[in-house]
């Protein structure tokens, strides 16, 4: 008599049904997902001459920052470039200043520009002005 073997089944995993699982998550999220858009706002900076500049030293601190980012004050060159150098200086030689023209070249990275104003504005000063170095 012959007896009839049973065969071992191996155990398959189907892969249709999961690539389509994916495809339809994959549309979810990207059908949900939201991109942000960035904003810019386009500044027009003034132009000042030499002449205007020389004008307003008259009354006011004049802050230059140049492309070697080096710091200059009503034609005085600082040192060195930190908070408190900065800070002390305008102590010690603008007690009573209130006002200031920030005069940056384009290149001068923005610690630079938001250090002066932040030493600015502890020594209370009511008025600044930022201008840009005019290019030739």
């Amino acid at each position: 008599m012959k007896f009839l073997r049973k065969k071992n089944s191996e155990l398959s995993l189907e892969v249709t049904p999961l690539i389509d699982i994916v495809f339809l998550l994959l549309i979810f999220f990207v059908l949900n997902s939201q991109f942000e858009k960035l904003t810019t706002m386009e500044l027009s900076l003034p132009k000042v001459n030499s002449n205007q500049l020389n004008e307003l030293a008259d009354e006011n601190l004049i802050i230059e920052i140049n492309s070697a980012e080096e710091l200059i004050l009503n034609g005085e060159r600082l040192n060195e470039f930190s908070y408190t150098s900065l800070n002390n200086f305008i102590i010690d030689n603008y007690p009573d200043s209130k006002k200031a023209v920030i005069s940056a070249d384009l290149d001068t990275r923005y610690q630079y520009l938001i250090t002066v104003m932040d030493v600015l504005n502890n020594n209370n000063f009511n008025s600044v002005e930022i201008s840009a170095i005019e290019l030739k």
